[in-house]
């Protein structure tokens, strides 16, 4: 999707300045880990299980 692919490019660019600034590219590496980790979670604890057509066109 265009969020997807937006967001992508963010976090790519400032990894990329981090990176040029000096920091540690496997420690940004295990740090987007973490918050992908970490999103999922916060995501799958607010899913909820939809069953009728009225619940999917919504």
């Amino acid at each position: 999707t265009t969020c997807a692919t937006i967001l992508t490019r963010a976090i790519f660019t400032e990894g990329c300045k981090s990176v040029a600034a000096g920091m540690n590219a496997m420690d940004l590496r295990r740090g987007i880990s973490m918050a992908v980790d970490s999103v999922v979670t916060s995501l799958k604890s607010r899913a909820r299980m939809i069953s009728t057509s009225e619940e999917i066109a919504q």
